[in-house]
């Protein structure tokens, strides 16, 4: 992807468009997310409310202010072709997917991403942070990037899935 429109790479990682990902009922979409101050608060709120997959149109910023975001049993999936600013003693665990990303680049702290981080274009890591391939973290974010298809004559006929963020499905 020399001109790094994500088109490509984000296919090769997700099997489809960002637009695509950013549509999807299981992701929750955060605007103005590009300051550390704001972003935290919205995206733990999110995460509280049963949010694990994320797309983030203006960018995202976390610092050791907001803390950790996903667990190892319960990780997050982060997309933004704007751009990452993480700072700070904070650990993200899930896959991160972006343009750029920036990890300690004030060269402070050890922020750590356990699972992956793919990038297009740049990669600045300043600091004693570290990124950490893990690949159970990565199994458990495929729980939350899935979509729900109905397949004609199957059990799922009875099954609905509610409105709800994120949708509740109900089986009768």
């Amino acid at each position: 992807d020399p001109t790094c429109n994500n088109s490509s790479m984000f296919s090769a990682f997700f099997g489809s468009t960002i637009a695509q990902y950013a549509a999807s009922p299981t992701t929750k979409t955060i605007p103005n997310c590009g300051q550390a101050n704001s972003c935290g608060s919205l995206v733990d709120a999110a995460y509280a409310d049963g949010w694990r997959s994320f797309y983030f149109p203006d960018g995202f910023a976390r610092n050791n202010s907001s803390g950790a975001l996903g667990t190892a049993n319960d990780p997050v999936t982060m997309v933004s072709a704007a751009g990452f600013n993480i700072n700070g003693n904070i650990d993200i665990y899930g896959m991160i997917f972006s343009n750029s990303a920036n990890v300690n680049d004030l060269g402070t702290g050890t922020a750590d991403i356990h699972g992956a981080l793919v990038t297009c274009a740049a990669y600045n890591n300043n600091g004693n942070g570290t990124l950490i391939y893990d690949p159970d973290v990565l199994k458990g974010t495929r729980r939350s990037t899935g979509s729900l298809v109905r397949v004609p004559g199957s059990w799922t006929d009875r099954c609905t899935a509610s409105t709800a963020h994120p949708p509740v499905i109900t089986c009768s």
